[in-house]
């Protein structure tokens, strides 16, 4: 899990979010870094919506299998694809948002995985 958030953190530009609490210091779960949500001591969702997150979502997103929920709305995503790895999010039952970000690649198919949405 710290590994995969390393690199959203700095393929996001982490250290130009409005808000990144605690981000990079101790673990994500015992330190609470902003934006997630754990149960159990796995992350369960991520929430950074409207933060200034730019760059684009790395290939390493798709090792966080326990998450429920991730928003990443109103974001600044415009150039980058979705990776492919989204596909492996299959917990992901709530709510998956990517508006507001401008995205001009294409969806990947790998999306239609996630079939537990609601």
């Amino acid at each position: 899990q710290n590994e995969s958030l390393a690199y959203f953190y700095t393929a996001t530009g982490g250290p130009s979010w409005q808000t990144n609490t605690q981000w990079m210091s101790g673990s994500p779960c015992t330190t609470s870094w902003y934006g997630l949500d754990c149960v159990s001591g796995s992350i369960r969702s991520i929430e950074l919506r409207a933060e200034n997150l730019t760059g684009y979502v790395p290939t390493e997103i798709g090792i966080l299998t326990a998450l429920t929920s991730m928003m990443l709305d109103e974001n600044n995503f415009a150039s980058s694809p979705i990776p492919t790895e989204i596909g492996q999010l299959t917990a992901i039952v709530s709510s998956l948002t990517l508006n507001g970000n401008e995205l001009t690649k294409s969806i990947p198919s790998e999306i239609g995985q996630l079939t537990a949405m609601t």
